[in-house]
């Protein structure tokens, strides 16, 4: 259970600086659907990039809307074959590489069972285009979710390398989908009189 309660940390959403909170889901809901467009975003471009810089925060309101509301289905058009999934620092053994649609889908698929509820902070949504087909997104996340034997409190920098795709794994309507998905998770504290989890800060 703690690593799904980890997992969910990697399954978070992203804007500026709102809250989110969601509960777990029954079997006859996919939760509640909360439409939140990123706000405060730096964008380093020229006017002529405005329309790949708005397709991307387009996608990444859509992205936090698939994991808002746990649709595992939607999460997978956001990468192809080439994607790499990377996660650092206190990831309590869930730190790795993850290459390929196949194997980002099973990580997705992990953080399903075993959540009570979570909520994110998120801050410092920023976008540098690199050119016409690559834009760099980052931001910050403090996350806490809730399990069965108490709380994990994390903080995670993102780093992300959108890229309009044409691969035929993709399939959201922009074309854009992310090719690097790196994750760094900088701080973790487990709350909990059942387990015992040494405080990690990277």
């Amino acid at each position: 259970m703690l690593a799904a309660v980890i997992l969910v940390v990697y399954v978070t959403l992203i804007a500026d600086p709102i809250t989110y909170s969601a509960s777990s889901r029954s079997d006859s809901s996919i939760g509640t659907t909360n439409v939140v467009a990123p706000t405060s975003t730096a964008i380093t471009s020229s006017p002529k990039d405005l329309n790949a810089t708005q397709q991307v925060l387009s996608q990444i309101t859509q992205f936090l809307n698939d994991l808002q509301n746990r649709n595992l289905s939607g999460l997978q058009n956001y990468y192809t074959n080439e994607s790499v999934l990377t996660m650092t620092g206190c990831t309590n053994g869930l730190g790795g590489k993850y290459t390929g649609l196949s194997d980002i889908r099973s990580l997705y698929a992990k953080y399903e069972n075993g959540i009570a509820s979570f909520s994110i902070n998120s801050s410092g949504l920023a976008l540098r285009v690199i050119d016409s087909s690559t834009i760099n997104a980052t931001y910050g996340l403090s996350i806490t979710a809730g399990a069965f034997f108490g709380t994990a409190d994390a903080t995670v920098a993102v780093q992300q390398l959108w890229i309009l795709s044409n691969g035929t794994q993709h399939t959201t309507s922009s074309g854009w989908a992310v090719e690097k998905d790196d994750w760094n998770f900088l701080s973790l504290t487990v709350h909990s009189s059942l387990i015992q989890v040494p405080a990690c800060k990277s």
